[in-house]
């Protein structure tokens, strides 16, 4: 194993540090092209072919043709919710894959191809070959798209944490729990305390260490041997003390790993990613090479396919840059591989603090001095070129009882903190978790290259700030009632934004355009802390105007709630802050209030000119909400007037207003209205309608109306007129014709009776 060693300037302390890639002899080769449907045969690289001809048995990783099933996985995946494999998916492309191998190596029955290893998650797999004819049958194979050399690759190598921000992050609770790492080394020695005081993997219930693989036959043993995987694997539950550990060993008893044993570790964690979450790998390893592009092409690179796989099941894969940006003297741009390989998230190396300067000396040939250093100042040796994603703290570390200094270390820092990430935003998927690390970086200048460049250092404390923050990333909410949830722990305060408190430090935004016009209700009731809670429209910070704001909702209660008035179409930004400097989990409930009014008039349907009649108005409120501000009015014809307005109303010509307030939902409201009929002649309408501050969801029933016709009355006709003059009017009764002569003809008969009965009572008594 290549080690570097620091030296001081004067008395500064020379400790031993494993910086790696020094000596390490480049293993990348050129695989040559691969001619589609397998026209030809896959092209066999250079140093295969002349190992099997010196007459030594040749590792060889092969790939397979597995581009069918891959197209097959991407559409299954784009139905998931995360865009990610999940164990279903993982289950079914493993099958597809061991029907892919079986059916191309069916066919092949050479004695000098022999399998050694499957990779049960991936499209390859891993055949020891005894002989070039062996090696050309395989190659000639159809389904076998690349042969790819199995290569040696070489471990790469307190104030980091409060650099990156760590400290304020652990103290709002974003310290990984639940999420492992898997770390891709040459083993951890689980006795050193960092690990929780591990006596076998996974026990006591502390322990950090939840599995522990080989992938060599003959690994590290305990002590000093584990020293790199031991520092690396600290360094992650440094940054994130939650997060949980697998160490998966790819180094051999002398300091080697092969590609194979890599590509071996890799596959394990997509078998396990879901049984024991596991959200990163970190490979502080690397060949030793400099590639000043990416490593594209999987024809050409083994860790391709592995790395695509990985990601696609939701793996951040982390990888260090590499330690050899100087050869002989000159500065070089360039990443290790597989640093180099598209979708891993590469990582170079800065210093955490102001020192002494350090002479850095792997080998004379990769040698470089850093004088005068300061905390973010790259390190010389660290590798570097346009494509690296991200610097972090690397020089010099102690962690897990060692000190060392390299990219080593600063790989361990970014996939500490893609834990931490990937517990406190469970929803986001690994892009959207690298690309806060990415656009929350600090941002540092690396001189070397020329004409130099920018790249972002990790910065844990902003990249664990809620999504919402900055009002320009403001969450749209886009219902007209609901209720979300939100963090603001870690939020801040944008330069210029407005403070309506000034403890105020800690504001979300949410951004909510009305439909319709009307009141409407904010509440952070159920929220853990005392809430800040206000409106604004504008566009920017500078353009905020305030609508509404509240501290506390009552004098017992901490939390906020506020009405205001929304005018459709207008865009809103809602920001909920801590009124104390203590924020806390957010519960932001809103309401579009909505209120179905009605109305009814009822009363008397006839009267005569003079009388007073009684009407009735009555209100309802089928709800949703509360009616604020309802209003009623009713509308009279001519000839109806108001003798004495009732309280709470006003009229004003011809029409009777009444505010009856506010009417609870399922509640009613009457107002007894005295009219006085002035004069009637046709039947006239009495129209009422009612409206409130909310807006109505059945507007059908805000209008109501009340009829009122002349009562039939009988008037005597006048003793005193003459016989041409008659006081009737109409529906007084009149007799029919016959029923005159009728009558005539009785008062007749009753008028001679008399006179009968005398005589006839007279000729009775002369008897």
């Amino acid at each position: 194993m290549s080690t570097w060693h620091p030296h001081g300037r004067g008395s500064i302390m020379r400790p031993r540090f494993d910086v790696g890639f020094a000596t390490a002899r480049r293993l990348i080769a050129v695989a040559g092209l691969v001619v589609l449907q397998h026209a030809a045969a896959a092209p066999i690289p250079d140093e295969l072919l002349q190992a099997v001809r010196a007459g030594e048995p040749v590792g060889v990783i092969v790939e397979f043709d597995a581009s069918a099933i891959d197209r097959d996985a991407a559409r299954r995946r784009a139905r998931l919710p995360r865009r990610v494999d999940d164990g279903a998916a993982l289950a079914w492309r493993s099958q597809r894959y061991r029907e892919l191998k079986d059916g191309v190596m069916r066919s092949l029955r050479h004695p000098d191809v022999e399998d050694a290893l499957d990779y049960s998650h991936l499209p390859m797999s891993f055949k020891r070959i005894r002989s070039e004819a062996g090696l050309r049958a395989l190659a000639a194979q159809p389904g076998v798209a690349v042969l790819h050399a199995n290569r040696i690759h070489r471990p790469v190598l307190a104030e980091s944490l409060p650099l990156i921000g760590q400290p304020v992050v652990a103290n709002a609770g974003v310290i990984g729990n639940g999420s492992t790492v898997a770390v891709i080394d040459n083993g951890i020695d689980i006795a050193q305390s960092a690990f929780g005081g591990c006596t076998a993997v996974g026990t006591p219930a502390g322990c950090l260490v939840t599995a522990q693989e080989s992938f060599v036959a003959a690994p590290n043993t305990a002590g000093t041997d584990h020293a790199h995987g031991t520092n690396v694997a600290a360094i992650v539950v440094g940054v994130a003390p939650q997060a949980r550990l697998a160490s998966l060993n790819v180094f051999a008893s002398d300091g080697n790993g092969y590609t194979s044993d890599i590509i071996d570790a890799i596959n394990w964690t997509i078998t396990h990613r879901v049984e024991l979450n596991i959200v990163a790998i970190n490979m502080s390893l690397g060949d030793g090479s400099r590639n000043s592009r990416q490593c594209q092409s999987s024809l050409r690179n083994a860790f391709v396919t592995p790395v695509t796989n990985a990601r696609n099941a939701g793996i951040s894969v982390v990888v260090a840059a590499g330690n050899n940006a100087y050869s002989n003297g000159v500065y070089a741009d360039g990443l290790s591989s597989p640093a180099c390989v598209p979708g891993v998230v590469s990582v170079g190396a800065v210093y955490d603090s102001a020192m002494g300067g350090l002479a850095w000396a792997g080998s004379s040939a990769g040698a470089c001095t850093d004088y005068s250093i300061t905390a973010d100042r790259v390190a010389c040796f660290s590798n570097s070129a346009s494509y690296l994603t991200l610097l972090a703290p690397g020089a010099l570390i102690t962690a897990g009882g060692h000190t060392m200094g390299g990219t080593s270390q600063a790989t361990p820092h970014v996939a500490g903190a893609i834990a931490a990430l990937r517990a406190a935003f469970p929803g986001e998927t690994p892009p959207a978790i690298e690309a806060r690390l990415t656009a929350n970086g600090s941002v540092v200048a690396d001189s070397r290259p020329a004409p130099g460049r920018s790249l972002p250092r990790l910065n844990l404390r902003a990249a664990a700030r809620p999504a919402h923050d900055d009002l320009i990333n403001a969450v749209a909410l886009s219902a007209a009632n609901g209720s979300t949830q939100a963090d603001n722990r870690l939020a801040t305060r944008e330069p210029g934004e407005p403070l309506p408190l000034a403890t105020a430090q800690q504001s979300v935004w949410w951004r909510w355009t009305a439909a319709t016009s009307g009141p409407v209700s904010l509440s952070t009731a159920g929220s853990n802390f005392d809430t800040e809670l206000d409106v604004y429209t504008g566009s920017s910070v500078s353009t905020l105007t305030r609508v509404a704001g509240n501290d506390n909702a009552s004098s017992q209660e901490a939390t906020s709630r506020l009405r205001f008035w929304a005018i459709a179409g207008t865009t809103y930004l809602w920001a909920v802050d801590s009124a104390d400097g203590v924020g806390g989990d957010i519960t932001l409930s809103w309401i579009t209030e909505q209120a179905d009014v009605s109305v009814a008039l009822t009363g008397p349907a006839t009267a005569q000119p003079g009388d007073t009649v009684d009407y009735t108005l009555r209100l309802g409120n089928a709800g949703p909400n509360t009616a604020t501000q309802v209003m009623a009015s009713v509308a009279l014809p001519a000839g109806v007037s108001v003798p004495g307005v009732p309280v709470g109303c006003v009229a004003e010509a011809s029409t009777i207003t009444c505010n009856a307030g506010e009417v609870a939902a399922g509640a009613f409201a009457s107002q007894l209205l005295s009219l006085h009929v002035d004069s009637l002649g046709a039947p006239v309408s009495l129209n009422a309608t009612v409206s409130a501050d909310q807006p109505d969801p059945v507007p059908a029933n805000n209008a109501a109306s009340a009829t009122l016709s002349l009562s039939a009355v009988v008037n005597p006709v006048d003793p005193g007129a003459s016989s041409g003059t008659s006081g009737s009017v109409a529906d007084i009764p009149t007799l029919p014709e016959w029923g005159l002569i009728l009558l005539a003809g009785l008062l007749l008969a009753i008028g001679l009776k008399p006179q009968r009965a005398g005589v006839c009572r007279r000729q009775d008594t002369s008897d």
